[in-house]
């Protein structure tokens, strides 16, 4: 893998977790809602596990195995060698990312953003989100007091504004209270 930086806005859309078989194949944990994002898929960046150093890479084959991708890398073409790219991202150009439905959000353009309650005001930069099963729930850091969770459902979040880098939320009642 080439020591050039990251510098185009990529996308990841899979991460390696291990080897399949002798022949070079790995298998890749989709990162997209839409693992059928790799069909025709001919080409794309491996991205190192610390994302220092990317390289572009053919991409031979994909199939499905199971929730699993098995995917055939150009000129790795032994277990060693996909053992070595453990960890490493698959990823693509910004302008090659699927695209979402009106209203919804990639989490890397979410992570970051101001969170305000119209009534509290500020309460902090979303630092992260949970994916559970019911609905995804914002990780909101306050500087110095503990870390808000809010529930990202149609009542509580109003609007998302990527460009302006800002969420509106109405808070449910006695939330910010829970965590005084």
């Amino acid at each position: 893998m080439d020591k050039t930086p990251v510098l185009r806005e990529i996308v990841h859309i899979g991460r390696i977790t291990s080897p399949h078989g002798i022949r070079g194949e790995v298998r890749v944990l989709p990162l997209t809602e839409s693992p059928d994002r790799f069909d025709g898929l001919e080409r794309c960046y491996l991205v190192a596990p610390d994302e220092k150093s990317r390289k572009e890479i053919d991409i031979r084959s994909v199939r499905m195995a199971d929730r699993m991708l098995l995917v055939s890398l150009a000129d790795v073409d032994s277990r060693d060698q996909a053992k070595a790219l453990n960890g490493c991202f698959l990823s693509v150009d910004r302008d090659q990312a699927i695209q979402l439905p009106p209203g919804r959000h990639f989490i890397f353009d979410l992570i970051g953003c101001e969170v305000f309650d119209r009534e509290a005001g500020r309460l902090g930069l979303l630092q992260d989100i949970l994916q559970t099963g019911a609905n995804d729930v914002y990780v909101v850091k306050r500087t110095g007091e503990k870390d808000l969770l809010i529930p990202v459902t149609r009542q509580v979040v109003c609007s998302v504004d990527i460009a302006a880098r800002r969420i509106e939320v109405i808070l449910p009642a006695g939330l910010l209270e829970i965590y005084e």
